[in-house]
């Protein structure tokens, strides 16, 4: 297939994605890797999509996939990550988050994820430590602030999780949209 008409109909299957027609956007990316099986960019774009509605087995296995074709992709490596996590695989889920950051340090989601899965393990002071990470070179990041604020509230350290909590209600509306649709 050519580059142009490949570029066009992977921006399609996308838009099914996001028009919330995943039963169409799957089939396609199927479609797309029957053609094209080591595309690593259609295997994590299905497993995007079987992730979002809950089928985070079937996700993990795609973006395995991915990563046997292509293993230095920050963002596959983030995905599996949270797949693995909302399993409750946060050992396996760290693991991803920690690959993701290793290839690229600057990658918020990954570093919150990674936070996240600490968390779950009750490693409390290590999540903090990611939060504060993400909010040293991000100090509005909402998402952060957030859950920065809960880790703080579970090591009892109520003053400090108030004031994290306050910053994030101060942010403009914008703000939490930018947070929340990133």
């Amino acid at each position: 297939m050519p580059k142009r008409k490949a570029a066009s109909v992977a921006r399609f299957r996308h838009a099914l994605q996001m028009l919330d027609r995943s039963a169409e956007a799957i089939a396609q990316y199927e479609k797309a890797l029957e053609a094209t099986p080591n595309d690593p960019v259609a295997h994590t774009n299905l497993g995007n999509v079987l992730g979002t509605l809950g089928r985070h087995e079937e996700a993990i296995n795609c973006y395995r996939q991915a990563l046997a074709i292509k293993s230095d992709v920050a963002e596959t490596h983030n995905s599996l990550g949270g797949a693995l996590g909302a399993l409750g695989r946060h050992e396996e889920a760290i693991a991803h988050c920690e690959a993701a950051l290793a290839i690229r340090p600057d990658y918020v989601q990954a570093r919150i994820n990674l936070g996240d899965g600490l968390r779950e393990l009750r490693r409390d002071e290590d999540a903090l430590t990611e939060y504060e990470q993400v909010l040293a070179s991000q100090p509005d990041h909402v998402e952060a602030l957030i859950r920065r604020g809960n880790t703080l509230a579970g090591l009892t350290r109520f003053d400090q999780a108030a004031s994290s909590f306050e910053k994030a209600l101060s942010m403009s509306c914008n703000q939490w949209i930018r947070c929340w649709a990133a």
